[in-house]
């Protein structure tokens, strides 16, 4: 299916209420994600650090409710997987990730090494059946961005943080209702995490659906719908009035804005596949020319 793309919110809840809502109609029963608690699963050691990510599983719609919120450090949520494989052996698994640790998850059911190591499509439990993926630029290193710049170089107490947020270049941290620290994201550059610096993905392409701020006004969510699944997903929620919907075409700064910052990432990292002999447009142009192959006359 082509991918439709939708205007929804609000209040940047779209995510969890698109989870809560598989879980409510079935379509999961469990979900794997990303939190700033210590994490719960027995395969992934969570440290319990203030602001440090960890992956962890839940299946109700509380345990959905208590990870939100933005979180700009790795995660690392394909490490409940093995959990999910585990402790829920016949489950329908939910997965809420960024771009980059879909990329993972598409390579470890895609190489025969990966379906060996990691038990491929033959573990029920560990394959997700739904992918909701998040838009991202970037992610930072914790003990930079959070050891490093909130807590030496601006003194904040990061155990009493209770909110983190990015938006229109600034980085907002909140203590309760009062934001403490407002700077701009040029300050983080330093401590972004090296994989990033070649990630082309910002949209999080391989997701059944994409979930991100970028495109809509204050307080909604672009939201691009990539299969059946997400589609029957997105219909379902509409229509249970879980979320509300317009077409994306109808706000400012819409698809065209989403557009432009796919196509700078993938123009300022594209030096790593052009090393790898991928350059910009080639694989564009290599589908348009079997597509004229496979619609040639025959000789």
């Amino acid at each position: 299916m082509d991918d439709e793309i939708w205007h929804a919110g609000q209040d940047g809840g779209t995510a969890i209420a698109l989870m809560t809502h598989a879980l409510q109609i079935g379509l999961i029963n469990c979900f794997a994600t990303s939190d700033f608690t210590k994490s719960n699963s027995v395969f992934v050691l969570g440290s319990g650090m203030a602001l440090k990510t960890v992956p962890v599983i839940g299946d109700t719609a509380a345990d959905i409710l208590r990870t939100a919120g933005s979180k700009y450090t790795h995660g690392g949520v394909l490490g409940v997987l093995s959990d999910a494989a585990t402790s829920y052996p016949d489950a329908r698994v939910g997965l809420v990730a960024l771009p980059c640790e879909l990329q993972g998850l598409w390579r470890m059911y895609t190489s025969l090494q990966a379906t060996v190591k990691f038990g491929g499509s033959w573990i029920r439990g560990g394959r997700p059946v739904l992918t909701i993926g998040l838009f991202c630029s970037k992610v930072y290193t914790h003990d930079q961005l959070v050891t490093e710049f909130i807590q030496k170089k601006h003194g904040i107490d990061p155990t009493k943080i209770t909110r983190t947020v990015i938006k229109r270049n600034r980085f907002k941290v909140y203590i309760g209702p009062d934001c403490v620290l407002d700077v701009s994201t040029k300050e983080l550059e330093q401590y972004m995490s090296h994989p990033c610096s070649y990630c082309i993905d910002y949209v999080a392409e391989l997701a059944d659906i994409s979930i991100g701020a970028v495109g809509s006004e204050d307080g909604w969510t672009t939201v691009i719908v990539r299969s059946e699944l997400g589609q029957k997903l997105y219909d379902s929620a509409v229509k249970a009035k879980a979320i509300q919907s317009v077409p994306i075409e109808t706000v400012k700064p819409g698809l065209p804005f989403v557009v432009k910052l796919c196509n700078k990432k993938k123009r300022e990292r594209n030096a790593y596949y052009i090393r790898r002999g991928l350059r910009e447009g080639f694989l564009e142009q290599r589908r348009n020319e079997l597509l004229q192959i496979a619609h040639a006359p025959p000789a």
